[in-house]
């Protein structure tokens, strides 16, 4: 798959992306009960969110807010990978699951993703419904490589000073007060 995100280059395959997330936002009807929340008129996330609307364009404010509103991330998505970029939300550790659970969770995701990409590797075209299945399965994929990231900082934050300094004890170095 080719990309051509040069300043010559389209301007239509670099939006590709964005369009993308528009699609895939639009296919979840929250506009209507969005709009009544954060006190837009009728119609105007709509209108914002047609890549085919010139007129009227989301600013990265409202982008926000209807993100945060929502709590779906299509339309970021589509932003990052417009710009060649993946992103996955920064939650807390993950309380409830162990490491062993967030590494059979990332095996699952990642064998669940090579057999959707197997069964349309012949295909001469993807259908968009196929292609945001594909989407979505990496994204749960790379979210939960980030909570392990982050489960893995939280748990040896404070356990980082023990570890240096039995490095030094290790690499013969004294121990303040016990020598």
């Amino acid at each position: 798959m080719a990309q051509n995100n040069q300043i010559d280059g389209s301007r239509e395959s670099v939006l590709k992306g964005w369009k993308s997330g528009c699609h895939a936002f639009a296919a979840l009807r929250l506009s209507s009960q969005l709009e009544r929340e954060l006190g837009y008129a009728a119609g105007t996330i709509r209108k914002r969110i047609n890549p085919n609307y010139d007129d009227a364009k989301l600013t990265v404010e409202q982008l926000i807010e209807i993100t945060h509103a929502s709590g779906r991330p299509e339309l970021i998505e589509g932003v990052l990978q417009s710009v060649n970029y993946v992103g996955a939300p920064l939650k807390g550790p993950d309380q409830e699951a162990t490491l062993a659970v967030q590494a059979l969770k990332a095996s699952q995701y990642s064998g669940e993703l090579a057999q959707v990409v197997l069964q349309n590797a012949n295909g001469s075209r993807l259908p968009r419904t196929e292609r945001d299945r594909i989407r979505n399965i990496a994204s749960a994929g790379i979210r939960n490589f980030v909570s392990v990231i982050n489960t893995i900082e939280y748990k040896t934050a404070g356990i980082q000073p023990l570890l240096a300094m039995g490095a030094d004890v290790a690499a013969g170095f004294p121990l303040p007060g016990i020598t």
